[in-house]
């Protein structure tokens, strides 16, 4: 399997505690998400990783990103014989979700793979319905002599949910005293019961690499390539109320139904030279030409922007130097013009030790232009109409060092500090519910969510600290990890990045093989728990998490039993999950108003296949 930036890895069909972690939707560890009561609905974060912010101005929408693939998560493949990988997993009621992969080579120098994920689940509540499709392409080309190469990949995708903003403060109560009349989730009472979102994008994407010196096939020898790299991507994002609820506030449109489309051109051009004493050097010229609008727009108030269209030409290099354990990677990407100017420098170096031991660390200095939902946004609803040109750069500059010492674990710690931090909150300025009181009129709740814009102009500080490890004694095997985290923003006790204290998980298992040797079986509980924290509160209107300082979540404990099982190249999962759900408190949420999910049985399998 070779990834995104030529690195290549093997196929693993081994059964550990890992791949018990990745068993899921995205394929990924869960660990710093918390995901909604259905699947494929939202993720909330339990801790940020700001690495990866990507430079060029984004839709928003992050919370229908979570399982969107992009470029860097589609593998190209160089098999000798056909390779094909079957995953499926039942979901929450009425549904499933399967990913089918077949991938081989028509001759030994062009290899192509076709994969599509589909997923529907009805869930538990009412009008919460969720459905993915990603369908994937990718292909590899080698020429005989090995002096060009020719890969890329086509990715077709929906993210569809039924959205009911939670659970109304009426059903909160109910759920949260345990009655048993409203063990029936679908019975509880909800906010919207007739809208949806959906997010689609269509991707295509191709690189080319032709050597003027050396080839591809012939490692650690000196060489000369030139490439070119072109990427053309189409996203559209839609809401819609058939009920037209006034949840989101007044409309202005006869219909409740908004639709944002982004577009983006990539074209970049560069030389890549390698030596084997000096390391490896990159330089490209990239052209980034971005068209974001809205469809069914409306003029409202005395502004009529409805689109921006901008360009960007960047200048980025990159240095790898490798030897004796020793390895030195540096890059940078400056804007030389543009509508918007964004920059990037990035330094890390590692040491390899024996036994495999490492110590790794790394600064990273980003200084990004505002994505283009912060600047823009026209909805059918009146207050969620804003354009705000006066928008700072965000800045952000991070350090993270991690320590691999072999039987004792990973040691990862990483200070990032954001400038100029955008994020959304709620307007509390709209009408309150009001809670029956004999003596005094006392308003708590609001009716409607209410979003504005925001930027920090104070410098926020945010530190991690995490400890893996996985301890092996014969049958039995160990594995923790524990997260400490705190952000502040100078001295207000107001927080704008929200992150629990602790986030800590444990899972205890036995291996071993039965039947004679024919299976390979491992059981076990794994615990997880986060300290109490305001997290962040979801909005369906937007697709995106609005931070909230007013109701705190967390402190509950979720166990997990599960029981997995490898027979030949079929791996086999089995998990009972948060079986303490109704002994330990009904206080789980994954969002204010979005109840946490209750125990329930599910399996998965996933079968490789070699010929």
């Amino acid at each position: 399997m070779i990834d995104y930036e030529g690195k290549s890895v093997s196929v693993d069909t081994s059964l550990t505690i890992k791949k018990e972690y990745t068993n899921n939707l995205l394929r990924k560890d869960y660990f710093e998400l918390l995901p909604f009561v259905n699947m494929g609905h939202a993720f909330n974060k339990l801790g940020y990783d700001f690495f990866e912010e990507n430079l060029i101005p984004q839709i928003g929408k992050k919370s229908k990103h979570t399982s969107y693939f992009k470029s860097e998560d589609i593998k190209y493949y160089n098999v000798p014989t056909p390779f094909t990988e079957l995953f499926f997993r039942t979901t929450m009621e009425q549904g499933q979700l399967s990913d089918a992969l077949i991938t081989l080579n028509l001759n030994p120098n062009f290899n192509f793979a076709i994969a599509y994920r589909g997923m529907r689940s009805q869930g538990k509540y009412v009008n919460q319905r969720s459905n993915n499709e990603a369908f994937r392409y990718s292909f590899n080309y080698n020429s005989k002599n090995y002096k060009y190469n020719f890969k890329g990949h086509y990715v077709s995708q929906n993210i569809g949910n039924n959205e009911n903003g939670g659970v109304t403060e009426q059903s909160l109560s109910q759920f949260e005293l345990g009655d048993p009349e409203f063990k029936e989730r679908s019975v509880l009472n909800v906010r919207l019961k007739r809208a949806n979102n959906e997010l689609k994008g269509k991707r295509s994407f191709f690189k080319q690499n032709y050597f003027l010196k050396g080839n591809s096939n012939l490692k650690n020898q000196n060489s000369l390539s030139v490439f070119h790299e072109f990427l053309n991507e189409t996203k559209f994002y839609i809401y819609e109320d058939i009920q037209k609820s006034d949840y989101f506030g007044p409309l202005v449109s006869e219909e409740a139904k908004d639709q944002v489309n982004w577009a983006i051109i990539q074209n970049s051009i560069g030389v890549n030279y390698y030596n084997s004493k000096l390391g490896k050097i990159n330089g490209a010229l990239e052209y980034y030409k971005t068209d974001y609008f809205f469809k069914n727009f409306l003029e409202v108030g005395n502004t009529s922007n409805n689109l921006i269209v901008y360009k960007q030409l960047f200048l980025s290099g990159n240095y790898l130097f490798d030897w004796k354990g020793f390895n030195f990677d540096t890059s940078f990407k400056k804007t030389i013009t543009g509508d918007y100017r964004s920059d990037l420098l990035e330094i890390s170096a590692k040491i390899i030790f024996k036994q495999k031991n490492y110590f790794e660390i790394g600064v990273k200095k980003i200084n990004k232009a505002p994505d283009l939902n912060f600047i823009l946004y026209r909805s059918a609803y009146e207050n969620y109409n804003w354009y705000n040109d006066n928008l700072n750069n965000e800045d952000f500059t991070l350090l993270s060092s991690t320590l691999f010492i072999n039987k004792i674990g990973k040691f990862n710690v990483s200070f990032q500090k954001l400038k100029n931090y955008l994020y959304y909150s709620q307007n509390f300025n709209v009408p309150l519910e009001q809670e029956d009181d004999d003596e005094e009129e006392v308003f708590l709740y609001p009716r409607q969510l209410l979003t504005v814009v925001n930027q920090s102009d104070q410098k926020i500080d945010y530190l991690k600290i995490r400890y893996d490890s996985n301890f092996r004694y014969r049958k039995i095997e160990l594995s923790n990890t524990i997260q400490y985290q705190k952000s502040g923003n100078g001295d207000s006790e107001i927080l704008i990045l929200n992150v629990p204290e602790w986030n800590l998980r444990t899972s205890l298992s036995y291996s071993s093989f039965v039947f004679k040797k024919a299976m390979y079986l491992q059981f076990g509980i794994t615990g997880q728990y986060f300290s109490k924290f305001f997290m962040n509160k979801y909005n369906p209107l937007l697709g995106s998490f609005l931070v909230q300082n007013r109701y705190e979540i967390g402190d509950f404990p979720r166990l997990d039993f599960f029981v997995n099982g490898k027979i030949k190249k079929a791996r086999l999962f089995l998990k009972y999950e948060h079986f303490n759900s109704s002994l330990t408190g009904y206080n789980f949420f994954s969002s204010e108003g979005y109840p946490y999910r209750d125990a329930m049985i599910r399996f998965g399998i996933v079968w490789n296949f070699f010929e």
